[in-house]
């Protein structure tokens, strides 16, 4: 996508090669399947006074303009609230509708195509089961031309028919500041490519991405799953990180923030008293999400070699005295999934 924009001098939904696959696949009476990661239209609204976005006033993440609603959602905590006329932070007028989830890829491949059959598949468009089921007949049986969505596309679907997929922006979680990130993309892109070419004729996987070079994404375009072991247990390794380590996280959540920070201070003293130097304890800090349906967050993060002593640790923080904040108050895990 660095070539396009060079080219085009704009970014675009659709780039000029995946826009021309789906004229051949409309042309051709087949079926194609589009991958936009992002929820809603515009994935935050940036004032161009002060340089904010509008925040959710429960989480510490910018709202999402869904343009057919007219609302601004936090999909962490479900907070929905009317756009409004000028800037929360500084009351500055001239508020900019940036980024792009599944609603505005719908609307560009409406222009685009105005008569092609389109639909949408994500959680805002499917909201039971029996619209789920209305709108996988609609795609099996054809009378659905172009399926765009979020990952709910790229989850085990067989129709023999769709022989183009184009994934937009997958690379997006390689931003994000989590060591499973290339990991989720490599899953995501190889998931999703797989619904192309399921029949007799052959499929074809346009991938829009910024980062063409990076091992994921590679890996992933030549469904090379030993490439990327290779490359993302030798980062692992190095650092620490599962499988090659054992990783632990006590996550700290309070309404007040001073009281966080206490908590945190208290239990991190707590760990650090207990522990050899089989153990290494980071934090506490705030996580990229520092603040989630209305409570603050901190994290401790434990690395070790030895699994048997970092449970032993944590063990032991849980039958001693901080073990009372445990389930209101503070989270343990071992190997949390993600560290956001």
């Amino acid at each position: 996508m660095r070539e396009e924009f060079k080219a085009a001098g704009a970014v675009a939904s659709l780039s000029r090669e995946l826009g021309e696959a789906l004229e051949r696949t409309l042309a051709e009476g087949r079926q194609a399947v589009l991958l936009r990661n992002r929820l809603g239209f515009s994935t935050f609204v940036l004032c161009r006074e002060c340089g904010r976005s509008i925040q959710c006033t429960e989480c510490s993440v910018a709202l999402t303009f869904h343009r057919r609603a007219n609302r601004l959602k936090c999909h962490y905590c479900g907070y929905s609230g009317a756009v409004p006329a000028a800037c929360p932070t500084c009351g500055g007028e001239f508020l900019q509708f940036l980024g792009e989830g599944t609603e505005k890829v719908e609307e560009a491949l409406s222009e685009r195509f105005p008569e092609a059959r389109i639909a949408r598949m994500d959680r805002e468009a499917i909201r039971s089961a029996a619209a789920y089921d209305a709108l996988w007949r609609d795609f099996e049986s054809g009378a659905t031309q172009i399926l765009v969505g979020t990952q709910m596309v790229a989850k085990g679907h067989d129709v023999h028919n769709v022989t183009l997929v184009g994934i937009l922006g997958a690379d997006f979680l390689l931003g994000m500041p989590d060591f499973r990130a290339a990991e989720r993309t490599f899953q995501l892109v190889t998931q999703a490519a797989g619904r192309a070419g399921r029949g007799r004729a052959a499929g074809t996987v346009i991938l829009q991405s910024c980062h063409t070079d990076h091992y994921a994404v590679q890996a992933a375009r030549t469904h090379d799953y030993r490439a990327f072991y290779e490359k993302d247990i030798r980062y692992r390794k190095m650092v620490g990180y599962p499988p090659a380590g054992a990783l632990g996280r006590v996550e700290i959540r309070h309404a007040d923030p001073s009281k966080a920070d206490a908590l945190a201070r208290e239990i991190g003293s707590t760990l650090r008293a207990g522990a050899t130097s089989a153990v290494r304890i980071l934090g506490p800090t705030e996580p990229p999400l520092g603040r989630l349906e209305g409570l603050y967050r901190r994290h401790i993060l434990l690395k070790s070699p030895s699994r048997q002593r970092l449970r032993a640790l944590l063990s032991a923080l849980l039958d001693g005295p901080m073990g009372r904040h445990s389930g209101r108050n503070m989270l343990v895990e071992i190997d949390p999934y993600s560290l956001m």
